[in-house]
């Protein structure tokens, strides 16, 4: 990144941290200590209560970016750390990670960075689940250690600081950009049961992102409602049940239109993989114990239809 391209990102990252509330995480065990040489010479200790922080995914999604900004002179004046650990990902450890590091001196419109991402390493990543569990915002406490090995420069002058080590306990949010469930095209479904017919109001999950977020955040479904995801040809599925907030019954269903599997009442918020166990061509979600109910079994046939023309899976 030149320095006319690097200016943009850090003054909407400086505006985002700003808004932040003072404290770092709720707990009380936030802090950032470093060793900085060079231009500065400074032993950072910073704890919890004079600390902000706030972090979040970069922006090329190649990582996270956590940012700690040091307590607040009378002056106006305070520094702040932004540290960008490449390869790391939401809730999990890791070891060896390229980093770059952005040094700011607020109120003296000084700023230091090591020009690239791999001039810095964290030799070890934890993260802990913090807040609310679910929906679709998630943050997490980021434990971290590591040094750099190659100079942050000035990003005007000829100014170095070298941080020779680094640890931090801050925290970072991750926010799913989750669709109006409105904007999914809407179908009529029937599943003929014996002698019995039963009709359901569906959305249809046809794009990746739509059935990366099926139904996802739903607080309540009607008896009468569900969702289809259709696949373009037949192929293993597995399902999870990651955010979704109520039990469901999946229903997988075979390029002939039967129902070949039923896995009932899926557990709310279960990463367990949930496999068809062979080929299908679509799969059925219904809310909770309504296949059951309704005594919709394996063998069933299945229909669809939309804006006046019929499908049979």
């Amino acid at each position: 990144m030149t320095r006319k391209h690097l200016a943009a990102p850090l003054l909407l990252l400086i505006a985002s941290c700003a808004a932040a509330a003072s404290g770092c995480l709720p707990g009380g065990n936030g802090y950032l200590r470093a060793r900085v040489g060079g231009a500065l010479d400074l032993d950072i200790d910073w704890r919890n209560a004079e600390l902000e922080c706030e972090g979040s995914p970069r922006p090329d999604g190649s990582g996270i970016r956590v940012s700690f900004a040091g307590p607040l002179r009378s002056d106006g004046r305070r520094m702040r750390m932004v540290f960008g650990i490449g390869a790391a990902t939401e809730g999990r450890s890791g070891r060896s990670l390229p980093t770059n590091l952005t040094v700011l001196l607020e109120g003296e419109q000084r700023l230091f960075t090591t020009r690239g991402g791999d001039r810095c390493t964290v030799d070890e990543l934890d993260q802990e689940r913090i807040g609310a569990l679910g929906g679709p915002t998630r943050s997490y406490k980021v434990i971290a250690r590591g040094f750099c090995f190659a100079p942050a420069t000035a990003l005007k002058g000829d100014e170095r600081i070298v941080v020779s080590r680094f640890d931090f306990a801050g925290r970072t949010t991750f926010e799913d950009d989750v669709a109006d469930l409105s904007t999914f095209p809407r179908a009529t479904l029937e599943i003929k049961s014996g002698n019995a017919r039963h009709q359901f109001n569906i959305w249809l999950a046809q794009t990746p992102e739509q059935q990366m977020q099926g139904l996802m955040y739903v607080s309540d479904l009607p008896t009468d409602e569900g969702m289809l995801f259709v696949q373009s040809k037949p192929r293993e599925m597995g399902m999870w049940m990651k955010n979704t907030f109520i039990p469901l019954d999946m229903l997988f269903i075979d390029a002939k239109g039967r129902v070949m599997k039923i896995a009932a009442n899926a557990e709310p918020h279960s990463l367990a993989t949930i496999s068809s166990g062979g080929p299908v061509s679509a799969v059925l979600e219904l809310k909770g114990g309504e296949a059951a109910r309704r005594g919709i079994r394996v063998g069933d046939r299945v229909s669809w239809s939309r804006r006046k023309s019929v499908a049979v899976l």
